[in-house]
């Protein structure tokens, strides 16, 4: 965002938002016990979604070649053989009446939900296959004040995942104007609540009891909001055996993880750079660009989904649709390299860089590598994983 929008970082802080180290500032516990802590270069930004939507909203205002239309698309318009998208139908927003915008090119970033797969069908095309992996999430969120003075051990926050044998977590995170993030997270069907009372007993119910004790010292702004998710879906979009020029998707439209890893907004960007680059390499030849960018479309998407769906995968009553459990030797090796982080923040770091930033090499490095078959080899058993006690951060190496 910050190559397309530059100053973008500096106009979030400017609005209130919140910079934390996250490998130093938010410890994480997880089914292996507490990751390591160091200074790291994993700084973060805490927003409110509303304030990052209006921030980048005004960035594109500002640009002069587009115009906003407020409506609901009803449809796609396309030449009279189908083998063109030239437009959309939609319910014009200002007079509540039908109209049609033509287009060379339109693009559906219409989030999860997205029509384009049945409207396709209706012009001839094969809808594309989709892939599910469940594990049946669901959220319960309030933003909070806090004195971090108060905060323990002088934290910023605290990460506490759900994971298979504890269904039940959340975090404690940083967001913006003073304001934190609470949220409650339980898995397979274990749904957080909304009322007062059982919110806080489920925050208790974490595995690390420096959740609750977070949240206990905050004072709620807003109230309890929840959401349940059934799991990740990708659209194999690069599979369809034909599909019309003119139209290319992109976002959630393509693959939806499970908000609990933080995957989707970062997709959706890094589907924007490849667009912009794609576009530059065809030559503005937009009848290619809708088969080139398929390409474009797995490489963003493959490894994220891979992440967030062998996670989910490991949760017994998981469920699977076009999509099989990933290899078991994949889920060995990351349980391995999670142990390992406890003892490492040079591995918590890289960890984090491959999940976040979708650094597929840096699972594969033949540093990691080596280090987690000296863990083995060694004998090695985790210490840091009372979830009771944070361990401090250690130093830089000399």
């Amino acid at each position: 965002m910050e190559e397309f929008f530059p100053g973008f970082k500096q106009e979030l802080s400017e609005a209130g938002c919140s910079t934390f180290d996250e490998v130093k500032d938010t410890p994480w516990f997880g089914r292996q016990g507490w990751r390591a802590r160091r200074d790291s270069d994993v700084t973060l930004i805490g927003f409110r979604r509303p304030l990052l939507e209006h921030v980048i909203r005004e960035r594109v205002r500002a640009i002069g070649n587009i115009e906003f239309l407020t409506g609901a698309v009803t449809g796609l318009q396309s030449t009279d053989d189908h083998s063109r998208v030239t437009g959309a139908t939609f319910i014009d927003g200002a007079t509540n009446a039908p109209a049609t915008l033509e287009a060379e090119l339109v693009v559906d970033a219409s989030g999860r939900g997205s029509r384009s797969p049945k409207w396709l069908e209706q012009l001839g095309y094969e809808r594309p296959l989709e892939q599910h992996v469940r594990a049946y999430y669901g959220y319960a969120s309030r933003f909070v004040a806090v004195d971090e003075e108060r905060l323990p051990d002088g934290l910023r926050g605290v990460i506490t995942m759900p994971f298979p044998g504890s269904t039940r977590g959340g975090c404690f995170l940083p967001s913006d104007n003073g304001l934190y993030t609470c949220c409650a997270m339980g898995a397979m069907r274990d749904y957080p609540p909304a009322e007062e009372e059982a919110f806080m007993e489920f925050l208790r119910e974490a595995p690390s009891p420096l959740l609750a004790q977070m949240a206990e010292l905050a004072e709620p702004v807003t109230e309890i909001n929840t959401y349940h998710h059934p799991g990740n879906q990708r659209r194999l979009w690069e599979e369809m055996p034909r599909r019309p020029r003119g139209f290319i998707p992109v976002g959630d439209a393509v693959a939806s993880f499970n908000p609990i890893y933080g995957q989707g907004m970062t997709v959706a960007a890094f589907e924007a750079q490849k667009l912009r680059d794609r576009i530059a390499t065809t030559g503005g030849d937009l009848d290619a660009l809708p088969d080139a960018f398929m390409e474009d479309l797995t490489a963003a998407c493959e490894f994220p989904f891979s992440i967030a769906a062998g996670n989910d995968a490991n949760y017994p009553g998981a469920s699977f649709i076009n999509a099989q459990p990933p290899p078991p030797e994949n889920a060995e090796f990351f349980a391995l390299a999670e142990q390992l982080a406890t003892e490492d923040p040079d591995v918590a770091r890289d960890i984090l860089h491959a999940t976040g930033w979708f650094e597929a090499e840096l699972l594969a490095s033949p540093t990691l590598v080596s280090k987690v078959q000296d863990w083995v080899a060694s004998g090695q058993q985790v210490t840091n994983n009372d979830p009771t006690r944070v361990r401090e951060p250690v130093s830089q190496p000399a």
